[in-house]
C-alpha cells in the first residue's frame, strides 16, 4: 500500500491537532493568569507590603527616611494600577490615595 515513512506521517498528521491543543490551552491559561495577577495589582501590593514591613524595622534617621520615599514609591504605584483595574472601585482608589497624603504629604 505505501512506503513505511509515507504512512508514519499520514498517522501523525491526523494526531497532530491532539498534540497541539494541549499546548494551546497551557499558553492561554497562562496568558489568563497573567492577565488575572495584573488586574489585582498583584505584584504591586506585594511590594507595598514590603516597604510597610522595612518601614516598621527601620532604625535611625537615614534609614527610616529612606522607607517612607521607598514605600510612597509602592503606594503611588498601587494607586495607578488599582486606577486601571477594573476590580477596583473609586472608593477604593480614593482610600489608598488617602493613605498616600497621610504618609507621604500628598
Amino acid at each position: 500500500m505505501c512506503g513505511v515513512v509515507v504512512c508514519n506521517i499520514a498517522i501523525m498528521k491526523r494526531f497532530l491537532p491532539l498534540l497541539i491543543l494541549p499546548l494551546l490551552i497551557w499558553v492561554a491559561c497562562e496568558d489568563a493568569e497573567n492577565e488575572a495577577d495584573s488586574q489585582l495589582c498583584t505584584s504591586e501590593v506585594e511590594a507595598m507590603n514590603a516597604a510597610s514591613e522595612a518601614l516598621e524595622n527601620a532604625e535611625g534617621v537615614a534609614e527610616i527616611a529612606a522607607a517612607i520615599l521607598t514605600a510612597c514609591e509602592s503606594i503611588d504605584e498601587t494607586i495607578q494600577c488599582m486606577s486601571e483595574s477594573s476590580l477596583f472601585t473609586q472608593e477604593d482608589v480614593d482610600e489608598m490615595q488617602a493613605s498616600y497624603d497621610e504618609i507621604c504629604g500628598g
